[in-house]
């Protein structure tokens, strides 16, 4: 990948790699810094909400968002899964 000085070369660099319209490339942005600036509460519900719409059981639930939030960007301590569960049943 070259590297791009601006904003608008990353755009464009992105658009012509994926074959994607500016508008595709506009929602697609939208949707990761939604996610991204997700807190903590946040994230665990709506991947709950997401893997329950996949089918899994809420202790695989659980299980699997424990170990994302290990994964990504927060600055938290690991969550329980007492915790975990807490934040989405309250």
């Amino acid at each position: 990948m070259k590297k791009t000085s601006s904003f608008s070369d990353f755009k464009q660099h992105i658009i012509n790699s994926f074959s994607i319209s500016e508008n595709e490339f506009e929602r697609l942005l939208d949707e990761f810094l939604s996610f991204y600036h997700l807190e903590v509460d946040e994230f665990v519900q709506y991947r709950h909400y997401e893997l329950k719409k996949e089918g899994l059981g809420n202790n695989e639930i659980y299980e699997r968002i424990q170990n994302e939030i290990r994964q990504y960007r927060f600055v938290s301590a690991d969550l329980s899964i007492r915790q975990i569960r807490r934040i989405i049943y309250g």
